[in-house]
């Protein structure tokens, strides 16, 4: 370089010393009015090392900002930061320079933002970020902000690659442009090659494609990747072919077994191991509950107590015969199961009621039309729908922008429960689909009963028959599901993936 210079009297490449600058990019000269500066220690403003983009880089934001910004945005919560820095996450969240601050937010939300406010129009945006931003409730605002105010170009799907070594976390690489989408915008979504390994994904290549209009209108708007036109296609027709669950059924949570007055006692305090009064219930929580199977281990809950209980519910919520549905599903499937026995749980189960099965009482909240539609399903075949793999697809694909994605799991709520697609009264009366209709429900109460058998039954050999023939019977009923829908080959393979552990 030296000699370069020597002989032509000037740089090879320009001097890049004034364009590169030290500061906190999320920090600016506000701060040291916004915050009690004598509470804080020389080396903890030190650490701030507040930073002004206007007037560092003054040129630029002249001409409207940068034409591209790059960056991997450190990935702190907000509870850590609070930890660490609670001067600079109290500064965030009391300042509102931040729309995105929201909920338990996290560090890389806010660089997001940054990035935004930062680019110049029609410039470019390009992160690599957790996979959790596409999902998680709290990065709701600034995927709004990006949907609404960026043509997002492509995607790079790294989820299957650990790209930071042995850190858990997978990661996404968006890239955006600063301008308003186009109605039609396609993202294109790219993903590691074959010969990607553990921590290397190889040349990215193109996977598939997503349109930016679909995922303005999912819940909560997720950026759902995987949401391609076929899966829409898919979803308008279960839609098409069906009605929800809340039509038809009562749905809420398991009673809160918690004391109305916070901390006098909680749900161990309620519970017996065995039925040391009149007034004892069996009880069963989330974690006996599994798809065909209502696991009861002996627990009761002593109901005397409901009166001094959070959120009791009536008797008749529990003792009618419903439907159960865990809170937290499993790997991608709807932990659900049919309950004739009276078992009462707590919060972590939700149950439906169909409605013709209400009390006198409740009948008339329901309305006659919904009571006698209701009356066309039986529980059996309530059991098995939601228990099918299509539903859980569609719950997969549509609802779980309820909730928080845990492990292998999404929390289920009264409002995605009621939000299941059921198959039309009309084909629930159409002859052509009785016999399927018919068969859905008697494989479905064969599973209840030998997962029953199965849970009491001693012998190896007798154990492995049953769970054979609970398997097969499984599957049966959904190659039946799909038949009621009409599915092609190429969309069962999208049912099967998308609810494949």
């Amino acid at each position: 370089m030296r000699r370069q210079y020597e002989l032509f009297k000037e740089r090879a490449l320009p001097d890049l010393g004034a364009n590169i600058k030290c500061g906190n990019s999320l920090i600016g000269p506000d701060f040291r009015k916004n915050v009690q500066l004598d509470l804080l220690t020389d080396e903890q403003l030190i650490d701030v090392n507040v930073f002004d983009w206007n007037r560092s880089f003054s040129k630029v934001f002249a001409d409207g900002g940068f034409s591209a910004v790059i960056g991997n945005p450190p990935y702190v919560n907000a509870w850590t930061l609070f930890e660490t820095a609670p001067y600079i996450r109290d500064y965030i969240n009391n300042s509102g320079i931040f729309l995105s601050a929201d909920r338990h937010w996290d560090l890389y939300v806010l660089f997001m933002e940054k990035a935004l406010e930062v680019c110049r129009p029609n410039g470019l945006i390009g992160m690599i970020i957790p996979y959790s931003y596409a999902l998680q409730k709290y990065a709701e605002i600034s995927r709004k902000q990006i949907l609404a105010g960026t043509e997002i170009h492509r995607v790079a799907d790294l989820r299957t690659v650990k790209v930071f070594g042995k850190v858990p976390v997978i990661t996404i690489i968006p890239i955006l442009r600063k301008k308003k989408p186009r109605a039609n915008n396609i993202i294109e979504i790219d993903g590691p090659s074959p010969k990607a390994t553990t921590y290397h994904p190889g040349t990215i290549q193109p996977a598939h494609r997503v349109a930016q209009a679909r995922l303005k209108k999912l819940p909560e708007h997720m950026l759902r990747i995987d949401f391609t036109e076929d899966v829409a296609a898919l979803v308008a027709k279960i839609e098409n072919d069906s009605i929800k669950l809340g039509d038809i059924t009562h749905v809420n949570y398991g009673a809160q077994m918690s004391s109305k007055k916070k901390g006098v006692f909680g749900k161990e305090y309620v519970l017996r191991d065995s039925k040391v009064t009149a007034t004892c219930r069996k009880t069963i929580s989330g974690r006996d509950l599994y798809r065909y199977r209502a696991n009861w281990h002996g627990r009761y809950v002593e109901w005397a107590l409901a009166p001094e209980m959070y959120g009791s519910r009536t008797p008749w919520f529990f003792e009618n015969p419903k439907l159960m549905i865990r809170d937290i599903t499993g790997n991608h499937r709807i932990e659900a199961a049919r309950d004739q026995t009276g078992l009462y749980c707590d919060h972590t189960i939700l149950c439906a009621q169909r409605l013709a099965d209400l009390p006198a009482t409740q009948l008339a909240k329901a309305g006659t039309a919904r009571v006698r539609l209701s009356e066309l399903y039986s529980l059996d075949f309530l059991q098995a729908i939601v228990a099918s793999r299509l539903i859980s697809a569609y719950y997969y694909w549509v609802l779980t922008g309820e909730g928080v994605r845990t492990g292998g799991g999404f929390h289920t709520y009264p409002t995605t429960v009621r939000a299941l697609p059921i198959p039309k009264g009309t084909t629930m009366k159409d002859n052509a689909n009785s016999k399927l209709i018919t068969e859905i429900s008697s494989l479905g109460a064969r599973i209840s009963e030998n997962n029953a058998k199965l849970q009491d039954e001693k012998s190896p050999s007798r154990r492995e028959q049953l769970a054979e023939r609970i398997q097969a019977d499984d599957e049966r009923i959904d190659g039946l599901v799909y038949r009621l829908y009409g599915l092609d080959k190429k969309q069962i393979a999208l049912v099967e993936a998308a609810t494949t552990q």
